[in-house]
C-alpha cells in the first residue's frame, strides 16, 4: 500500500501545477533528506562542486557528440580544441555514478585530475573533501573535533 501512495503522490507532482511556492518547499524538504548530517551552511560546499562537475560533464559530452558527427573519429572528437574543458579518460559524472566502493575518495581523485587539466577550475572542483564525512557529523551534534579525529 506504501508504494501505493508514493505513486499517487508522483502522479499529483507531475499531473497538478504547482505553485512557486509549493515547489520551494518541496524542493526545501528534498535538499534536507539529501543534506542528512551535514549543517546547512557546510551543504553548498558540497553541493556547488557537485554541479559544477555534473555540468562540465554533460557538456563536455555534448561537445563530445557533436565532434563525434563531425569528425567520425572517436579520437578526434577527445581532442583539446573541440571541448572548453578537457575530462580526463574515466573521469565523466556518469563513470564516477558507477563507483561503488570508497567512492568520496573516488571523488576526490576525479576531481583532482579535471584540474590538473584544467587548471583555471583549481579552488571551484577540488574545495571540498568528500572524504571526511565525520567531522561534519560531529558538527551537527555541536560537538568539538576530537583530537583524535585528523
Amino acid at each position: 500500500m506504501r508504494g501505493n501512495s508514493r505513486l499517487t503522490a508522483q502522479s499529483k507532482l507531475v499531473e497538478e501545477r504547482l505553485t512557486q511556492n509549493d515547489l520551494e518547499s518541496f524542493l526545501w524538504k528534498a535538499a534536507d533528506i539529501l543534506r542528512g548530517a551535514v549543517r546547512p551552511e557546510k551543504y553548498g560546499d558540497y553541493m556547488f562542486p557537485l554541479l559544477f562537475f555534473k555540468r562540465l560533464s554533460d557538456v563536455w559530452t555534448e561537445e563530445y557528440e557533436k565532434a563525434l558527427q563531425k569528425f567520425k573519429d572517436p579520437k578526434a572528437a577527445k581532442l583539446k580544441f573541440v571541448h572548453r574543458f578537457m575530462i580526463p579518460d574515466k573521469c565523466l559524472w556518469d563513470d564516477v555514478r558507477r563507483q561503488t566502493k570508497e567512492i568520496g575518495q573516488n571523488l576526490n581523485n576525479v576531481l583532482e585530475k579535471i584540474v590538473k587539466s584544467n587548471p583555471e577550475l583549481e579552488g571551484v572542483l577540488n574545495r571540498t573533501d568528500f572524504n571526511r564525512s565525520e567531522k561534519h557529523v560531529s558538527e551537527v551534534q555541536g560537538e568539538s573535533k576530537d583530537s583524535n579525529c585528523n
